[in-house]
């Protein structure tokens, strides 16, 4: 098991049935969610894709990712546990992407469920230290691919998605100013009720919501990964000025600026906005860190 993602406490474990029709979200997880479909299919709207989780696969759910899940097929159930890890695997996992795995007939994934399972229902002595102890080697099976899993479910993005997060990282290249949706539109040879219908589809979000969230996060990358003031910060992220920029920091990440990154730099568990990260977009989302590097 890898010692960065240690669980500290799984904070719900159960399963759940769905009638067709039902929905969960849109939702921002503040930890991390583990699940495997026993029966039926869900279809996870996350990072601006839908991906397939059919029965006999399994899905990591990073925390601080904007998605939805819906289910049409009669009969879904799925088990699920939210776990919440140690300040450094909390930070590294929620820098990943969504993680969708087809399980082999002999997996180790299912028998791992069904023990976290039987100690939530007989709870014997210490079977909350145990229950930690089995969900961080399910998380790590996940994420390791051990045991043959394999990738699923990665649907690409919509190509109208892809030409608005290429026309924004041209845009953000050095600053993320805010951009008028008509201009971004024209750009993108679309009217402005195309763009808004395509981002509502696949983002769950108005336009001017999610270029106010993208700039954000890369607000936050910048005061997690640099030393820039946070006055700088501000302006190269297109906000008006640093008091709304406050304001905006604290409703989505839970601190004001200066909190955050010293909460961060602390290893304490923080609360990293990730609005519509997509495939070969969260880069530009960093932007350019101090002195002109790129960040990572």
């Amino acid at each position: 098991m890898d010692e960065t993602m240690r669980v500290l406490e799984v904070a719900a474990q159960g399963v759940a049935a769905f009638p067709p029709g039902s929905s969960i979200g849109p939702r921002v997880l503040d930890d991390c969610e583990v699940l495997w479909v026993i029966a039926g299919e869900a279809r996870w709207e996350v990072d601006g894709r839908e991906l397939v989780v059919g029965a006999g696969m399994a899905a990591v759910a990073p925390p601080g990712r904007l998605e939805r899940w819906r289910y049409e097929q009669p009969g879904t159930r799925h088990a699920f546990a939210h776990l919440r890890l140690d300040p450094v695997g909390y930070r590294r996992l929620a820098r990943r992407g969504p993680l969708v795995r087809r399980l082999p007939d002999a997996d180790i994934v299912r028998p791992l469920f069904r023990h976290l399972g039987w100690l939530h229902l007989q709870r014997p002595p210490g079977w909350r230290a145990l229950a930690c102890g089995a969900a961080g080697q399910l998380l790590a099976v996940l994420l390791a691919d051990a045991a043959g899993l394999g990738d699923e479910g990665r649907a690409p993005p919509d190509p109208l998605v892809e030409r608005l997060f290429a026309c924004l990282r041209r845009r953000w290249r050095d600053r993320a100013d805010a951009v008028p949706v008509a201009a971004l539109a024209r750009e993108l040879g679309l009217s402005r009720s195309q763009l808004a219908r395509t981002v509502s589809r696949h983002c769950g979000m108005p336009v001017s919501d999610l270029l106010r969230g993208l700039r954000l996060d890369r607000a936050v990358g910048l005061l997690t990964d640099t030393d820039l003031a946070v006055e700088e910060v501000a302006a190269r992220t297109g906000f008006v000025s640093a008091a709304h920029f406050s304001r905006c920091v604290r409703a989505a990440c839970g601190r004001p600026p200066r909190a955050l990154r010293a909460a961060y730099r602390a290893g304490e568990a923080v609360r990293l906005r990730s609005v519509a990260r997509s495939a070969g977009f969260a880069p530009a989302l960093r932007g350019r860190g101090h002195g002109g590097a790129p960040s990572t």
